[in-house]
């Protein structure tokens, strides 16, 4: 397997990753401010109910963007993995969510980054240069590579 694939793979899974972590985020956001509503609503006037237009207008369009994105990183390694590969690359991952925070970067703005670097450059340069850095991530990244390269059977 060419190392495209296996940056394409480890990139939808990051990007998932973001995507299940913003969710959540904005969920309970929207939920403190569901909770803030109903009480400006019951202690004080039912015209606070009002502020739920704007609240279920951003839900709509976060929901909306959340499925654009999950396409797309869907879209960026379409094969079914197997658990073991799943493991492998969430394993990856973690080393370099750990590289990045060692140098400081948090892992929004990583995945900001990443995300940048698939939209400008259509290369992963972020990940690339932190892979050329550590050297135990490049025997990681080539071991990652040629299991990925094996027949795709699905563990049970």
């Amino acid at each position: 397997m060419d190392k495209v694939t296996v940056v394409r793979a480890l990139a939808s899974r990051v990007g998932l990753r973001m995507v299940r972590l913003v969710t959540i985020i904005v969920c309970l956001l929207l939920l403190s401010l569901l909770v803030g509503i109903w009480a400006l609503a019951h202690f004080f006037s039912a015209w606070w109910w009002l502020l739920l237009i704007p609240l279920l207008a951003f839900a709509v369009v976060f929901v909306i963007l959340r499925f654009i994105v999950r396409f797309i990183a869907h879209s960026l390694y379409r094969s079914a993995l197997s658990k073991s590969q799943k493991k492998q690359l969430d394993a990856f991952i973690d080393k370099i969510i750990r590289l990045a925070e060692t140098r400081s970067t948090p892992p929004f703005v990583f995945a900001l980054l990443t995300m940048k670097d698939i939209l400008f450059n259509r290369d992963i340069t972020t990940i690339k240069g932190i892979v050329r850095d550590s050297t135990t991530l490049k025997a990681d990244f080539e071991r990652l590579q040629r299991d990925l390269s094996r027949p795709n059977v699905i563990d049970r």
